[in-house]
């Protein structure tokens, strides 16, 4: 007997306790009308606070998992930028 697996997509988000906490802890950090945090999208850096940055889903910028990947790839690049004290966009 086979048994029937239902798929299902959805562009909603469930907030939880754990949600609620972090964007407690990002106190310092702006967010968007889409409850996103407010980055640069060039270096992954907050606008509000330049010492944190965002990659993956936080970030909001990419659509699928190599993308978040990559992003988080891009926002390690531009900590690493700003603690070497380089200001510079590689």
């Amino acid at each position: 007997k086979l048994k029937k697996i239902n798929k299902f997509s959805t562009n909603i988000i469930i907030e939880n306790d754990f949600y609620k906490t972090v964007k407690k802890a990002m106190f310092s950090v702006k967010f968007d009308r889409s409850g996103l945090p407010a980055i640069n999208p060039t270096t992954m850096q907050s606008i509000s606070n330049p010492a944190v940055f965002c990659g993956g889903d936080l970030a909001g910028c990419s659509e699928t998992t190599v993308e978040s990947v990559n992003d988080g790839k891009t926002a390690a690049w531009y900590m690493h930028c700003f603690l070497q004290v380089l200001n510079i966009y590689c």
